[in-house]
């Protein structure tokens, strides 16, 4: 059994030699201290051994599962040490650097078809005057001369009928879907002239 245990020790020195990368380390970790692990194997073929001998080879085996485990945490942690530098090196910034500009951003596509109508229409000879986009009531019934009566149409009984709190729509259902009487559309109808 103490050839068994060398045997494993220069096993762990052969398979740590060119380890480069954290993974290849764990993967020698796993086969070495890991459950199924050629070190766990030894301490679950203790049984074979005859019952004097147990303790000195107990001793032997945490002695090299300690250093084992010791040495492969060491490698890993010059390994890490490798391999965040080279991290840090691809991730640098260099702050005298200037900024990078980012764009300031793209026109709305209601804006570039408007732009690509008045570059038309402007090629084609027409002159693009700007104005309000909301015009009053002056603008669009009194100034052009519109009557009254179609510019500001009142409420009309048939449409809506403010009477009593309230609005009855016609075709519509007013209280409880029951459709408003002849009697309660004239006493709302005087109630909006009053």
């Amino acid at each position: 059994m103490q050839k068994k245990i060398e045997e494993i020790e220069k096993s762990i020195d052969e398979a740590v030699k060119d380890v480069q990368s954290s993974k290849t380390l764990y993967e020698i970790k796993m086969r070495f201290l890991g459950k199924t692990g050629e070190i766990s194997s030894l301490l679950k073929n203790m049984r074979d051994i005859p019952p004097e001998e147990r303790p000195s080879f107990g001793k032997l085996v945490n002695a090299l599962k300690r250093r084992a485990s010791e040495r492969l945490d060491e490698l890993e942690a010059a390994i890490k040490r490798v391999e965040l530098g080279k991290k840090y090196f691809r991730e640098k910034i260099d702050v005298t650097l200037p900024g990078r500009c980012t764009p300031d951003g793209a026109f709305h596509p209601n804006t570039l078809i408007r732009n690509e109508l008045i570059s038309v229409f402007a090629g084609m000879g027409f002159e693009i005057y700007e104005g309000p986009e909301i015009e009053n009531d002056y603008y669009n019934f009194t100034a052009l001369n519109t009557p009254a009566v179609h510019g500001k149409p009142r409420a009309i009984l048939a449409h809506t009928v403010k009477g009593k709190g309230v609005s009855f729509m016609e075709n519509q259902a007013g209280w409880h879907g029951k459709a408003p009487s002849a009697q309660e559309r004239e006493q709302a109808l005087k109630e909006l002239e009053g």
